[in-house]
């Protein structure tokens, strides 16, 4: 009986349906209104194309067959249409394996999915079915480390804020948002207004602060009392060390207004839309920006411009959940950031970096050239990296120069021999 059904429309006129209608195949739509109604629609509409009869007539026999069968139709369709996507994927496969390919990225499996429209569990079979190995993404390892017990921290702090102290004259918890502003607490100190002077405090004292006042609330069986302990019991690990602590700076970053913003429209646009590039390089760029410069990730690799980059494409990924397929750095990429406005520039390589020089944001150069040696080095570097002029002393000394010029012009020959000494003060030997 499913023979006969399939056979009602070819495999070209299957591949037509599901490209008219859209319906999925892996796995089956299973709602049937849904399907009715799909092709209810596209049946009321002028139906256009480069042969617009043989397309009604594939609507036409499905409309039909699915009066009939319901979904006793449909699913024998979806299940014929399965089987000539995995068969034609194998092909693929088999002819990459035959030249070489050992293994595939995630990536490459989810851009597969979307093209032929098969689940990613089910492209992913198939490869691993040809003996190709799933490599792991490379930019997820790059995503950066905060406290291991981080949910228990958030969870102490809100209870800290929610608990109710029986001493009138106590100073609020309300408005205790971290760590700090609760040693502020802690301290005596407004952690409204003070919270800044614990921030510049190191780790060693942050924890002596905690650890004394743990010994103090010991004794202490009340559950204001409880709830204080739990919270420096969660503040003693994230301070006991300045590696934990950078850990929990950086979350507080994570978690800054602009970021969870921005994390919370990616998730808004969806997967399809957040694997644009357009949007996935302007989030990227921003996260960028907001996090990862102003992280201790940033500031131990800030001339380490691939780190910097990965980091920020590990964000993107984990928060756009793209982990599937994500957008990879090519190892020679390079980002220039222009002198005038502060605008970065992705360029593919140095060498074309210095071929356009342009900054796309305000027009300005990107580089200058050594007038020592010929190098192009960026504007934003003091000095040449290749025979070690300053630029600041070649402006001096073209200026010194330029005096000699004068003076000679007037016939002070002794200015003119000062003006050159000068000169060549300024000019790496």
């Amino acid at each position: 009986m499913a023979d006969e059904v399939v056979d009602e429309l070819t495999d070209d006129e299957i591949d037509l349906f599901f490209e008219l209608t859209g319906l999925k195949f892996d796995p089956p739509q299973n709602n049937l209104d849904a399907v009715k109604k799909k092709i209810e629609k596209l049946d009321g509409e002028d139906v256009t194309g480069s042969d617009p009869i043989r397309r009604k007539k594939v609507l036409d026999k499905a409309k039909k067959g699915l009066e009939k069968r319901l979904l006793g139709y449909f699913k024998p369709i979806a299940e014929k249409k399965k089987n000539v996507e995995i068969a034609r994927l194998e092909e693929t496969i088999s002819f990459l394996v035959g030249f070489g390919r050992r293994d595939v990225t995630k990536k490459k499996i989810q851009e597969d999915s979307k093209r032929t429209h098969l689940s990613f569990k089910t492209v992913r079979e198939i490869y691993e079915s040809k003996g190709l190995r799933v490599a792991e993404d490379e930019a997820l390892k790059f995503y950066p480390k905060f406290p291991a017990q981080k949910e228990a921290i958030e969870k102490a702090l809100e209870d800290l804020r929610n608990a109710k102290n029986k001493d009138p004259s106590a100073l609020p918890t309300s408005g205790i948002n971290d760590l700090y502003a609760f040693a502020a607490y802690l301290s005596g100190s407004d952690p409204g207004k003070n919270v800044e002077v614990f921030r510049r405090k190191s780790a060693g004292d942050l924890f002596r602060l905690f650890d004394g006042k743990s010994l103090e609330l010991s004794l202490r069986n009340d559950d204001f009392g409880k709830t204080l302990t739990n919270v420096i019991a969660q503040a003693k690990l994230v301070f006991d060390s300045e590696d934990h602590r950078r850990e929990y700076d950086d979350w507080l970053l994570y978690n800054s207004s602009e970021l969870t913003g921005l994390f919370a429209r990616l998730k808004g646009l969806g997967f399809q839309k957040c694997m644009n590039d357009d949007v996935a390089l302007t989030s990227i760029k921003r996260i960028a920006e907001l996090f990862v410069s102003r992280s201790s990730i940033g500031k131990e690799n800030k001339d380490n411009e691939g780190m910097l980059y990965k980091t920020a494409l590990a964000i993107y990924n984990v928060e756009a959940n793209c982990q599937y397929g994500p957008l990879e750095m090519n190892d020679n990429d390079v980002f220039i950031e222009c002198a005038e406005c502060g605008q970065r520039r992705e360029f593919p390589s140095l060498e074309k970096a210095r071929d356009q020089n342009e900054c796309k944001n305000c027009g300005k150069p990107l580089f200058r050239k050594c007038a020592r040696c010929g190098e192009m080095v960026p504007m934003s570097e003091d000095k040449c990296p290749r025979c070690g002029s300053v630029f600041a002393n070649a402006e001096l000394a073209k200026k010194r120069l330029r005096d000699a010029e004068g003076a000679l012009d007037k016939g002070e020959f002794a200015k003119a021999r000062e003006f050159l000494r000068l000169a060549g003060e300024f000019i790496p030997k």
